[in-house]
């Protein structure tokens, strides 16, 4: 099976509350979703979301994607360096090490790679969510993901039930 993934926008910052729905529920101890975290930076102002997604990798090294990611949704919506590093310090990030990895840009290829999969995906805004393959668009409540999540949780024990299961 191939890994989860996770494509966080950081190019809407108001559909934060909508991106935390599917961290909450990795985090519900179900085991139907795993997410690894990807970014995605996309529109016209994608220069300066860029580096929020790279800032978010970097704090992912300590261990605080997530508390990072957190942060920067809940901010002013300021993504300059300055505004990046006080999320850090905020965190209590190793400044030193969060700044190296930062000014590398050793994940901008990623990013890139994550911004290309969107547009792949034709996901042409924010939120877009893929659970198993299944898209699920737009600003959705959490019954929504639920539905899906044990939609494809049944699909899955159904297929994996059958002594054939996975053969064409």
């Amino acid at each position: 099976m191939p890994e989860p993934e996770r494509i966080l926008s950081f190019a809407i910052l108001a559909a934060a509350s909508f991106l935390l729905v599917p961290h909450a529920t990795a985090q519900s101890g179900t085991g139907a979703t795993d997410f690894s975290p990807s970014t995605h930076s996309q529109d016209s102002r994608a220069s300066a979301r860029q580096p929020a997604a790279e800032a978010a990798r970097c704090a992912n090294e300590q261990g605080k994607f997530w508390e990072y990611h957190d942060l920067l949704f809940s901010s002013s919506g300021k993504l300059d360096c300055s505004a990046l590093l006080a999320q850090a310090k905020a965190l209590q990030l190793n400044e030193a090490q969060f700044l190296s990895c930062l000014h590398s840009e050793q994940f901008k290829a990623s990013v890139d790679a994550d911004v290309k999969a969107g547009y792949r995906a034709r996901v042409s805004g924010t939120p877009a969510f893929f659970i198993n393959g299944v898209f699920v668009g737009g600003a959705q409540p959490a019954s929504v993901f639920e539905k899906t999540i044990n939609s494809e949780l049944t699909r899955l024990s159904a297929r994996s039930s059958h002594p054939d299961a996975g053969c064409d």
